[in-house]
């Protein structure tokens, strides 16, 4: 199955082998990552939200090192994992806003 992508980079980033850790894709990690941060979310407990920033900073850490990856590695950009990347960028901003407040 091909995917949708309008860099033309996505297949080869996705069937790299960095596009799995230890045996699991990369994909379902960061499925992981958003459903943890969505469940923290809905609690305002401070432990709630010291959990939802920790868990945005590390995928953002992540993120980061696969984007090298992508950039040196495999010379390839998959538009998808660009596109997590800014919302993790995002994320971390609100969650640590959301740390600051209440």
């Amino acid at each position: 199955m091909s995917v949708a992508c309008a860099t033309n980079g996505c297949e080869t980033v996705q069937t790299s082998r960095y596009a799995e850790l230890a045996g699991v894709p990369v994909a379902a990690l960061g499925l992981a990552g958003y459903l943890v941060l969505g469940a923290t979310a809905a609690f305002r407990a401070d432990v709630a939200r010291a959990i939802g920033l920790a868990s945005a900073a590390g995928g953002l850490v992540f993120a980061a090192y696969l984007l090298y990856v992508q950039a040196a590695v495999i010379g390839a950009f998959c538009q998808w994992c660009l596109a997590s990347d800014v919302i993790l960028l995002f994320l971390v901003v609100t969650t640590s806003l959301r740390l600051r407040t209440d």
